[in-house]
């Protein structure tokens, strides 16, 4: 691990996770007996984020509860039950475009080029060396105590996915994990397939490259387009310069209709909603004129490369009803959305 940053490095500080993850491990630690709102408040965590999908949590915040979690429970496992719990929603755009890909080979295209856009723990490496595809983990940081939740929870979320997508299971043929045996190993047969080997190298999936044509059971490859320029773009906003205007368009993306309210950018770029109100005019621009951009040139991709109708694009864009959007769209552009595809 010699090398890597900390999980408390400048960098990884400013990371955040979907306040979904908080959620689950909420919910937990109520079906355990254990109240979740004085956890979430001893990690300094408002309760009231339980209720919000489009919240943000900062990174450091969501390791802290782990291992208040984990120490309160006495439970080892509870990375197992926490990436059971997964859906492929939770990972935004990604998700989406996940879920469109035509087989399992364009899906693992998608998770190479830009899971770590969404997982800022964990990325995949994946290498096709016949009969055998490798996919090998590569954390971002020294994870310490929080290692073996980290690649568990990454692991069992990823077997949760692959039943959702895909008609057959893929039983791996081969896992190793890079941490020592922990005491409820009896339970990684049944979630992952086969027998683990402990105190590996690296944390690494090896499946039988027969699977990767095979197909997902909601493949659309329009959408799959769709949802593969919009990662292009966190990606490009991930690796471009530090502007707070760049940072909030990158969160705004990655939950595309489902946009956060300013207290939950807020939240998510640790700052107060006056002062990052404040910030934003030193860089002449508001939070609603930034989502404003953000839905109109989502609106204008959508029109521009997709079929989808006015309401679908509607709902893409965070507007519940059709007449909202279109008098958005009118507003933005000068022209309805019929007229701007003609």
């Amino acid at each position: 691990m010699a090398g890597k940053p900390s999980l408390k490095s400048a960098r990884l500080s400013k990371s955040s996770v979907p306040s979904g993850w908080v959620r689950y491990l909420a919910e937990l630690l109520a079906e355990k007996g254990f109240p979740p709102e004085p956890l979430l408040r001893r990690c300094e965590i408002d309760p009231a984020v339980l209720t919000k999908n489009e919240e943000r949590i900062g990174l450091i915040q969501f390791a802290s509860l782990v291992n208040e979690a984990m120490r309160t429970t006495g439970d080892s496992d509870l990375g197992l039950d926490f990436g059971l719990r997964g859906r492929i929603t939770d990972f935004g755009v990604l998700g989406y475009a996940l879920l469109s890909a035509r087989d399992l080979r364009q899906a693992i295209e998608f998770v190479s080029l830009y899971y770590r856009i969404f997982d800022p723990f964990i990325a995949f490496e994946f290498e096709s060396v016949p009969p055998l595809v490798h996919a090998r983990a590569v954390e971002s940081a020294d994870l310490g105590p929080f290692e073996t939740f980290a690649h568990e929870a990454t692991l069992a979320c990823t077997a949760a996915i692959a039943s959702e997508v895909l008609d057959e299971p893929v039983a791996p043929t081969r896992l190793t994990l890079r941490y020592c045996e922990p005491p409820h190993s009896r339970r990684y047969p049944a979630v992952f397939g086969c027998r683990p080997e402990f105190d590996a190298p690296h944390t690494s999936i090896e499946f039988e490259d027969k699977h990767l044509n095979a197909p997902l059971k909601f493949s659309n490859q329009e959408m799959a387009e769709i949802c593969r320029q919009q990662c292009e773009r966190l990606l490009h906003a991930a690796m471009g310069q530090d502007s707070l205007t760049l940072k909030i368009k990158q969160l705004l993306l990655e939950t595309p209709g489902q946009f956060p309210k300013m207290d939950g950018i807020a939240a998510a770029l640790g700052m107060s909603v006056r002062s990052l109100r404040r910030h934003l005019g030193i860089e002449g621009v508001t939070y609603q004129e930034l989502l404003d951009q953000v839905r109109r040139d989502l609106a204008l991709d959508y029109l521009q490369n997709s079929q989808l109708s006015a309401e679908q694009i509607a709902q893409l864009v965070g507007y519940g009803e059709a007449a909202s959007f279109r008098k958005a769209f009118r507003r933005w552009t000068g022209k309805a959305p019929g007229e701007f595809r003609s």
